[in-house]
């Protein structure tokens, strides 16, 4: 996908197609002939815990999963998002034990109200800013401002 994914008028979202072997197709299709949107699918793996909080798969495996065609390879990572929709939620998570698989490297990707997200890993760095990407731009902001976005 690109940002902003929605053309200017509306009228078409840009979409893109991963194929094995890390191959990619672009393409541009007119809002009215998409049926449904579905989520991601839900991580049911174990080794990741956060009481109250739903992993859902992006990625390499999630298009195993979908599709049935090998995408996983040995150097995979275990891509996954999770949605945060509040502030106190926001503050849930930074609370939880969060647990991930020590044997697997996992990118989650947090997502702040269905728009807004940055890349959890980044958060735990040393740096005080992080790199926020929404549907329609891409910018810095202080790791200690992050539920400010709520507002």
């Amino acid at each position: 996908m690109r940002r902003p994914c929605l053309s200017d008028e509306g009228l078409e979202v840009y979409l893109g197609l991963a194929l094995p072997g890390k191959k990619r197709m672009a393409f541009r299709v007119p809002v009215a002939g998409i049926k449904s949107i579905e989520p991601p699918p839900v991580w049911e793996g174990e080794g990741i815990r956060a009481p109250g909080f739903v992993f859902r798969l992006y990625g390499s495996r999630a298009w195993e999963l979908l599709t049935g065609l090998p995408y996983v390879t040995p150097d995979s990572d275990l891509d996954l998002l999770v949605d945060i929709d509040s502030s106190a939620d926001w503050m849930s998570f930074l609370s939880a034990d969060l647990r991930l698989p020590d044997e697997l490297r996992v990118d989650l990707e947090v997502i702040f109200g269905g728009d807004a997200s940055f890349s959890w890993r980044e958060y735990l760095g040393p740096a005080e800013d992080i790199l926020i990407k929404s549907n329609r731009r891409v910018w810095l902001e202080r790791k200690n401002h992050l539920a400010t976005l709520f507002t």
